[in-house]
């Protein structure tokens, strides 16, 4: 299989290759972008079943199968990055010395290389997949968080055995990373000195998990509501973001309120100079109000309470995690450790705490560059978007290049990323507006009919 940068010549055979006759077989039974659609549209589904680990490589297969049987392949812009830093991933595993570890670096692993996989396939799935479509997918998943933050307020202490729970021996279901996969849960319950904190996670492993992804999730949303004919529609997302924000509130991830209130404030200053930033003006002084609230009137009581109750012990928990890390990784600056360890200093484990420690500590300091210039290398690539949805997809971008610092973004918040990443490169070839910058003129990448 070769990797081309430009299309592929026209053949003159009415039928065309193998490949080409096998994909029109195919979707008589199934449309293209299927398994796209399951991955991201029902990921929900699959938490509820207790398969939010592991489904993301297992529909991802039937990509890799499409995939290898092109004759050419597309490269997205920092693909190759990307392709380096998982070839460290590997190199890493002779660092593992425990079967618990080997289990969780395998799971790891499979996260990454699925993401890889899901990133060449919509770069070559182009002309099947249409950006709608795909956005409309991701609008499916914010949505479900959305009604996933109200379960963790109301119903905070539901916690249920997945059907996969009874199929896995007693020894591995109890591991703390498996339990938290197949036992869904609608909130997170914490203990501190004022009381008990419960903040929502669902259809997440973690509450920090449910900030990192809405903080990705929401500027999508917004994105969407640009889109003709979207579905689920506009006044629906609409409606969305009004009930997402009390959700955002009560989950206390201080994380998540910086990256929105940054989120809007980058983009109402690079639409200032077009005029077209009085919605998200809007946007923006509807975060002051809020902001306004809870510092200044009673209703911000119950927040104010929570967070003095866990910000400094948070922090300087963190400070310790990450001086730890950037010393421990000098001892095999290479490859990493391999995956995270008990850390010296605290109850917590090195290599934790933030997507950019995890990789640098697990796999050495150069994948940590890899990590964090492939990140840079899409927000640089998507800078000067023509479409309104363009920038969203920017801001998602930005956001997660910030993120990375004190969240993870395994498994979901990377394949977010990675759908951010293709709907921007495929804004990016839509002509500007009259009068609003530089008409770029598309180019368009043909692509083999998909079964998948």
């Amino acid at each position: 299989m070769a990797v081309a940068t430009a299309p592929p010549p026209a053949t003159t055979d009415p039928v065309g290759p193998p490949a080409v006759r096998r994909a029109a077989a195919h979707r008589r039974f199934l449309p293209a972008g299927w398994a796209v659609t399951a991955m991201i549209a029902g990921y929900p589904l699959w938490w509820l079943l207790g398969l939010g680990g592991v489904i993301w490589l297992v529909l991802a297969l039937p990509m890799a199968a499409w995939l290898v049987a092109q004759r050419h392949l597309q490269l997205p812009r920092g693909f190759p990055l990307y392709a380096v830093f998982l070839c460290f991933v590997a190199a890493s595993v002779v660092q593992i010395d425990s079967g618990e570890r080997l289990a969780g670096y395998l799971l790891r692993g499979s996260w990454y290389l699925a993401a890889g996989i899901l990133w060449l396939y919509l770069a070559n799935t182009e002309a099947k997949i249409g950006v709608r479509r795909l956005v409309g997918m991701v609008v499916v998943l914010w949505l479900a968080s959305v009604v996933g933050g109200w379960l963790g307020i109301l119903l905070p202490h539901v916690e249920f055995a997945s059907p996969v729970t009874s199929l896995l021996p007693a020894n591995v279901a109890d591991n703390e990373l498996v339990h938290s996969m197949i036992t869904p849960g609608f909130a997170e319950v914490q203990h501190s000195f004022t009381g008990v904190l419960t903040r929502p996670k669902a259809p997440y492993f973690y509450t920090n998990g449910w900030g990192s992804a809405m903080a990705l999730l929401t500027p999508f949303a917004i994105g969407a509501m640009t889109v003709p004919g979207i579905r689920p529609s506009r006044r629906v997302i609409e409606v969305g973001l009004i009930a997402s924000v009390i959700p955002i509130l009560l989950s206390l991830n201080r994380g998540l309120w910086v990256l929105l209130t940054l989120g809007a404030l980058y983009t109402v200053l690079r639409r200032s100079r077009h005029s077209r930033s009085r919605g998200l003006l809007y946007v923006l002084l509807g975060l002051v109000l809020v902001g306004t609230l809870v510092v200044a009137t009673p209703l911000g009581d119950p927040v104010r309470d929570a967070l003095g109750s866990r910000t400094a012990d948070s922090n300087e928990r963190r400070t310790i995690l990450y001086e730890e890390t950037i010393s421990r990784t000098s001892e095999s600056p290479f490859v990493g450790h391999g995956a995270p360890r008990p850390s010296e200093e605290t109850a917590q484990s090195v290599g934790t705490h933030g997507q950019f420690w995890m990789v640098m500590f697990s796999h050495g300091f150069i994948a940590a560059g890899l990590w964090l210039t492939m990140f840079g290398v899409l927000v640089w690539r998507t800078r000067n978007p023509t479409t309104d949805l363009g920038m969203a997809m920017h801001v998602v971008l930005v956001l997660g290049l910030l993120e990375m610092l004190f969240y993870g973004q395994i498994p979901h918040q990377l394949f977010i990323v990675v759908m951010a990443a293709s709907v921007a490169y495929r804004e990016a070839r839509v002509p500007a507006a009259p009068g609003s910058g530089t008409i770029r003129a598309p180019r368009i990448r043909p692509a083999l009919p998909s079964p998948v």
